[in-house]
């Protein structure tokens, strides 16, 4: 009994130990996974608890839309982002995409659920949705499977990101962009298409002065053959010469078109201011394109006001190039009647008049849709008139730029088959002085020097020598001519010149080079002859030069008569009497 009992006390008391030791490692188990526990949340707990946050707090106001559901896809959480999107409540729990979305909309969000659910990846795609507000929304959307702690899956996370917004101000980004490279595209089809005009331009420009330049060239070889190899009466060499006298005058007028154009494109086209005569220069224009209307049997009148003075300062030589164009594209087109120029005053003070220059025809006309055209460089109202009529189509385009120039201004008024208008407005000083009533004004007789004249014409090309000297004589000068440079300066230090006429482009030495020698001699003999530089450039650049060099002077040849007479009249002081005509 006593050997049983000690043996039941015996095993009691182990079996109470285990108890012991079990209860033990249970409590030990059971701190360390507190502490643990502690230690892994201890840095969030105290700060939440901090602030007052809880972590459901967090979850709710995290941006975007974020949700949880669970496998039979209704949903467990969401955060407050989310339940506003697609309601007007801040908690959406225990419903299904069913709820919220269209039936065939919900299919698909169901469908993809079950996919990233299947797969175990996370699905980001762009998505459009609308929100409870009707708006159509672009999120940039997360899914996700969810698993708990033993690694079981149990639903799907997700968020969504509502980048409306910033895609929209990408898209302006983009769209800004794309306008932009349109604006470049178009720029360089512009530029592209401008080149591409402007090739065939300068191809129809090179094509159009090859006619224009061959044509009459044609005729004035032609014309010279006939006379050279022919017998003809006085009659008729009279009217072959006039003929080419005209054609010379057309190509000139083509040539001046040409360069003015070129320093006015350039900018380098600069106005004088001298004193010259309206009525005149009008007159002069008549009487070069006289021959050419009589051959069209057609009537140039002038219609110049009587109490209207007749004297005024500006640029005769930009006025004529501006009337001959003018006047000149009248005649052209007109086939029969007549050419009317008239001059209307406008406004007359004692310093400045304004007044209209009207050119007046019976020709073709113009459509109304080609009268701006007209004024294009290298443009004609149709381009069968340029084949029909000739012409460079720079005529009216010279016109109008030189007119702007001035200060003024042109413009047409045309009715098809029944002629044209041309208005010129200008306005011209002139000598407050100057009475009122009517100046008569005509082209002068010709004219001689009286007294002795002696000339030094220094011109390398044999014809153009010819011409000048002829000219000279003929004006009453005693001339010595020679072809180049050194001969120029033997000549000049052999005798005593009243005047030097000089070209300037001589085979050996230039004229400015002459001239500049000429100078250092008389500098040293303290003389100075007037000397008249002659050159076939008329630009600026080349007149600085002539000028720089010691000329008194610059001419662009040919050179009229009348200006010859001018220049030795104004720099040799020589007098004029009236030229006699000789008797047959």
């Amino acid at each position: 009994m006593t050997i049983v009992g000690l043996n039941y006390m015996s095993f009691l008391g182990w079996i109470l130990l285990i108890a012991l030791i079990i209860n033990s490692f249970i409590a030990v188990v059971v701190v360390l996974y507190l502490h643990e526990k502690r230690r892994l949340m201890g840095s969030t707990y105290p700060v939440l608890k901090k602030y007052g946050v809880s972590f459901r707090d967090l979850i709710r106001q995290i941006p975007g839309n974020l949700y949880w559901k669970n496998l039979e896809g209704v949903l467990v959480a969401d955060n407050t982002a989310h339940s506003r999107s697609f309601s007007n409540s801040d908690d959406l729990t225990g419903i299904t995409d069913y709820d919220i979305f269209p039936k065939e909309v919900a299919d698909k969000v169901r469908a993809l659920d079950h996919e990233v659910m299947r797969t175990g990846r996370l699905h980001v795609a762009e998505e459009f949705a609308t929100g409870f507000d009707g708006k159509r929304y672009l999120y940039l959307s997360y899914k996700a499977p969810l698993y708990n702690s033993k690694g079981e899956l149990v639903g799907i996370i997700g968020n969504s990101l509502d980048i409306s917004e910033a895609r929209k101000a990408e898209m302006d980004r983009l769209w800004r962009d794309i306008e932009r490279l349109k604006g470049a595209e178009k720029a360089l089809i512009e530029a592209k298409e401008a080149a591409e005009k402007a090739s065939r331009a300068k191809s129809e420009f090179i094509a159009v002065m090859s006619h224009e330049f061959r044509t009459p060239l044609t005729g004035i070889l032609g014309m010279l053959d006939i006379l050279l190899n022919e017998q003809v009466s006085d009659e008729q060499r009279k009217e072959y010469l006039q003929n080419v006298n005209a054609v010379s005058r057309h190509l000139l007028s083509l040539i001046n078109n040409i360069l003015d154009f070129a320093k006015i494109d350039a900018k380098k086209f600069h106005l004088n201011n001298v004193d010259f005569d309206l009525k005149h220069e009008i007159q002069e224009i008549i009487r070069i394109l006289n021959s050419q209307a009589l051959n069209k049997h057609i009537s140039l009148q002038l219609n110049y006001p009587g109490v209207f003075p007749v004297k005024f300062r500006g640029d005769p030589k930009a006025l004529s190039q501006i009337l001959m164009n003018v006047i000149g594209n009248a005649v052209k087109f007109t086939e029969q009647g007549t050419v009317t120029i008239s001059v209307i005053p406008k406004e007359l003070i004692p310093r400045q008049a304004h007044l209209w220059i009207l050119v007046e025809d019976t020709g073709i006309g113009i459509p109304p849709e080609k009268i701006e055209k007209i004024f294009e460089a290298f443009e004609q109202a149709d381009i069968s008139h340029t084949r029909s009529y000739g012409g460079t189509g720079l005529g009216l385009a010279v016109a109008r730029r030189l007119i702007e120039i001035m200060g003024g201004s042109i413009w047409v008024e045309s009715i098809v088959n029944h002629g044209a208008k041309f208005y010129l407005d200008l306005t011209f000083e002139r000598n407050p002085l100057e009475a009122f009533e009517e100046k008569e004004s005509s082209v002068e007789p010709h004219k001689r020097l009286v007294g002795p004249c002696r000339v030094l014409l220094v011109e390398d090309d044999p014809l153009v020598q010819f011409v000048h000297q002829h000219k000279l004589e003929k004006l009453g000068c005693d001339v010595v001519a020679v072809k180049d440079g050194v001969s120029a300066l033997s000549a000049y230090e052999a005798d005593k010149f009243d005047i030097i006429f000089m070209d300037i482009g001589l085979p050996d030495i230039s004229g400015n080079e002459v001239i500049r020698w000429i100078r250092k001699i008389e500098s040293a003999l303290d003389t100075s002859t007037p000397i008249v530089a002659l050159s076939a450039y008329a630009d600026e650049k080349n007149t600085e030069e002539m000028l720089a060099a010691g000329a008194n002077l610059t001419l662009c040849k040919p050179v009229e008569d009348e200006k010859l007479l001018e220049v030795i009249e104004s720099l040799v002081r020589r007098s004029t009497q009236p030229l006699k005509e000789k008797s047959e």
